[in-house]
């Protein structure tokens, strides 16, 4: 294991074990992380933190009917992908089928600490980021959109304030 996968997974590991208990984010894992194991962060976290709360189907969250379903997988771990670049406003190198494949440790562990900070961010309008991803819309700008509003909230209580 190399240096660059090592610090990603130590610090996937101090992002999300605040958030839950199960599963266990141990090094070896993360290494290679399997499916299975990356769909139990996602539904943890939504568990723990309402974070994509509306964004996943039912049918999405249970791991049953994801099993033994390539492209199934791949379209959850496409839409997962697709929500985090919405919402961070960043380009994620992760791949579906690297994920699928268990290849791309390094960018599956990226995606996870961002999918993480996500999670906990009190400033993300996670309503408007889940209607905004099921739409046709383009979710290019939603980040910087976010800015600016955040922005915008601020100067107008700086103004009230002069």
């Amino acid at each position: 294991m190399n240096e660059d996968l090592k610090c990603a997974i130590k610090e996937t590991q101090a992002v999300l074990e605040p958030l839950f208990n199960k599963p266990k984010l141990t090094t070896k894992l993360l290494g290679k992380p399997p499916f299975r194991f990356i769909h139990d962060i996602i539904t943890a976290t939504l568990r723990e933190t309402g974070f994509p709360a509306g964004y996943f189907s039912d049918s999405e969250l249970d791991s049953t009917k994801l099993r033994e379903n390539r492209q199934l997988k791949t379209s959850f771990l496409e839409r997962l992908i697709k929500l985090v670049e919405a919402a961070s406003g960043e380009e994620q190198r992760a791949s579906s089928s690297e994920i699928v494949a268990g290849l791309g440790a390094l960018h599956t562990n990226t995606l996870l600490v961002t999918f993480g900070r996500l999670a906990t961010d009190v400033a993300l309008d996670r309503d408007a980021l889940v209607v905004r991803c099921l739409s046709r819309l383009p979710v290019e700008d939603f980040a910087k959109n976010s800015s600016k509003k955040e922005e915008k909230t601020a100067s107008e209580v700086d103004d009230g304030e002069n």
